[in-house]
């Protein structure tokens, strides 16, 4: 493996910026894990919840707090992940795979959950209605975020391993 003369700061700090990568990503995709989770508590949203009037506020608008996340998060993750996974990062880089991968199969399924009759309709009976136009938006945006962060992270190795 190619190590490209890597500065021993970066070699000294690449568990540390994994768990900072990975830190980020969780606050990025906590909002699905939640959703989904209060769906299974709620019998799919059949029951008001905190957490899904959070959901509901967070998702409002194209400018909402997520939007601007999704504007802050992949150039951080971009720029701190070609500086630091240099060198001997295989592990490393298949543990934020992993995760990348579980959240996005997580995505998948809420997005399934958001298709269903049932919870359709009980979302609609909610005071307010959640749009669900906007709800699959932010899913959407989740799922080609993720995968824009994988690929940018099997680049990164391939070079690596060049």
């Amino acid at each position: 493996m190619a190590n490209h003369n890597v500065p021993s700061w970066i070699a000294e700090n690449q568990t540390l910026a994994l768990i900072f990568g990975f830190v980020l990503l969780a606050l990025y995709v906590a909002p699905v894990y939640i959703i989904g989770f209060v769906a299974w508590l709620t019998g799919g949203f059949q029951e008001e919840n905190f957490w899904f009037a959070w959901f509901a506020a967070f998702i409002k608008s194209g400018e909402s707090t997520l939007n601007l996340f999704h504007k802050i998060l992949l150039p951080i993750l971009s720029g701190l992940s070609v500086v630091v996974f240099r060198g001997s990062t295989g592990r490393k880089i298949l543990v934020l795979a992993v995760f990348l991968l579980f959240s996005l199969a997580v995505t998948i399924f809420v997005a399934v959950l958001f298709d269903m009759d049932k919870i359709q309709t009980a979302l609609r009976g909610l005071k307010p209605p959640m749009d669900l136009s906007l709800a699959k938006a932010f899913l959407s945006r989740i799922q080609e975020s993720l995968m824009m962060y994988l690929m940018l992270l099997i680049g990164i190795e391939i070079v690596e391993r060049t």
